[in-house]
């Protein structure tokens, strides 16, 4: 890779995670307010409900988010990709929204009887949340970066400050409340990036049956892996609501809810990687692109591993202060969430690669072995173990995923040094069976623990920081790149 594409793809990368993280952490400060203000019951419920407007959007959005993306980053792709892909998207979001009403008197009951008094929220929540996500790969299709992540600051402020007005004004936070406020924040966002998409977008509307069915045909197997990818990461919920409750519920959301903060922020890393790799597939420089995928997943693992690892050692420390004590049970189980995510991580990553080579029937092929391992066990771990069976079954389904998707990645001759990728992961590892075996309660020691893996990791990937290092002060410095 030349440093000009190496310059571009981290300034992108940099306006984007700048606005991601402040959104994150906005939200965040809104999911803290709403998980020590509502009760154990209530924040259960309201996870659930946003899990299945979720299933709800990946079930109706027929893939074509990611297509969108593909097609407007290809030369030549037209004009009215855009409205094509809009008129899809609602379209089918309507005729599985009729079914949705049919059967939710008969379906909500099985999680929980007092979803049918939301069941209307939700379905407007899943044809608000399609459409914001459609217009932001929109944006993000003509590389908007910048104005994306202020829209994302904004809309995220103004949620925190919906969540505040309800507690100042009703001082209790109950679920139909908070779905509302939902409704809202979703209508303001998609105003925003509309008004936005409109100045850096040459998109027009007009129907072309050639567009819609080249969108149709290339996003088919995307939806499916989508479909599988959803289930694989909510069924564990829905599993834990059939037989457990919302209590249940409330403790695994809860240890999900950090890694869910960096899978919102890998996002945004995707956002700017697929264009950036469909553009080195598009041009044959195959060199360019495994050199590109191997620093993304080394940068990728290095990075989670260290913070699996500091959340492993400050675990107890992290879900009072975050959550309060009322949540200790969950402690353990983000730890490992964390580091389920790492692994769901990479092999997204190679995922996105296959897709933008052109192959995204492969995406189907790597989701369904560990989706199927996952239900499986969670039908024997839930019962036995409780929530954290969820946890271990979602570990084992990640796994196998990536394994499968480094088989796939080699089947296009991109052959990537594994065990690079794999020895912050191995190391990290090593020092989850050691701090779990010696479980140290003085705070000095794990603050001495957590400065020795860190020293570790310096010594280990020096090279890989200091090239990153460089990069890193060449943005900074402004200079223009050519070469």
């Amino acid at each position: 890779m030349d440093k000009k594409f190496k310059l571009n793809f981290l300034k992108d990368s940099m306006a984007t995670s700048i606005g991601q993280i402040a959104t994150i952490g906005i939200q965040f400060l809104s999911f803290m307010i709403i998980a020590r203000i509502s009760s154990k019951e209530v924040f259960g419920l309201y996870s659930l409900s946003m899990a299945i407007c979720l299933l709800f959007r990946i079930i109706g959005g027929l893939g074509i988010d990611v297509t969108l993306t593909k097609e407007i980053s290809t030369k030549n792709s037209g004009k009215h990709v855009y409205f094509n892909a809009f008129l899809i998207r609602n379209f089918f979001l309507l005729f599985i929204g009729v079914f949705y009403l049919i059967f939710a008197s008969s379906i909500l009951p099985l999680l929980d009887k007092d979803l049918l008094d939301v069941k209307y929220l939700i379905l407007i929540i899943s044809i608000l949340w399609g459409n914001r996500e459609l217009s932001l790969r929109n944006l993000q299709a003509y590389k908007a970066f910048r104005a994306l992540a202020f829209l994302q600051i904004i809309t995220a402020l103004l949620k925190l400050g919906l969540y505040l007005i309800l507690f100042l004004f009703f001082n209790i936070f109950d679920l139909q409340k908070l779905l509302i406020i939902e409704v809202i924040y979703l209508l303001i966002a998609i105003l925003s990036q509309y008004f936005v998409s409109r100045k850096v977008s040459d998109q027009t509307a007009k129907l072309e049956f050639i567009i819609l069915f080249r969108l149709l045909k290339f996003s088919l197997y995307l939806y499916l892996s989508d479909i599988l990818s959803i289930i694989n990461t909510r069924a564990n919920a829905f599993l834990i609501a059939s037989s457990l409750g919302p209590i249940s519920i409330a403790y695994y959301e809860i240890a999900n809810k950090i890694p869910e903060a960096f899978s919102r922020l890998f996002v945004s890393f995707l956002n700017v990687f697929f264009p950036h790799i469909t553009e080195l597939f598009s041009e044959k420089k195959l060199n360019d692109a495994q050199d590109f995928i191997e620093k993304s997943l080394l940068f990728f693992s290095i990075t989670i591993s260290f913070f699996a690892t500091s959340i492993m050692i400050f675990q107890y420390e992290i879900t009072e202060l975050f959550f309060s004590a009322k949540y200790i049970e969950a402690a353990i189980a983000l730890s490992l969430m964390v580091l389920s995510f790492l692994l769901q991580g990479l092999g997204t990553i190679l995922g996105y690669s296959l897709v933008a080579d052109g192959h995204p029937k492969s995406t189907l092929l790597i989701d369904l072995p560990g989706m199927l391992l996952n239900i499986i066990l969670g039908l024997f771990f839930i019962p036995t173990f409780g929530f954290m069976g969820a946890v271990y079954s979602l570990i084992c389904g990640r796994f196998l995923r990536l394994l499968v998707s480094i088989y796939s990645i080699r089947k296009i001759q991109i052959h990537l040094k594994l065990m690079e990728i794999a020895r912050p992961i191995l190391l990290s590892v090593f020092f989850y069976g050691i701090f779990y075996l010696l479980i140290p309660a003085n705070i000095y020691i794990k603050i001495l623990s957590l400065f020795f893996y860190i020293f570790i990791n310096i010594i280990v990937f020096k090279k890989f920081i200091y090239s990153i290092t460089n990069l890193l002060l060449l943005l900074k410095s402004g200079k223009k790149i050519t070469d």
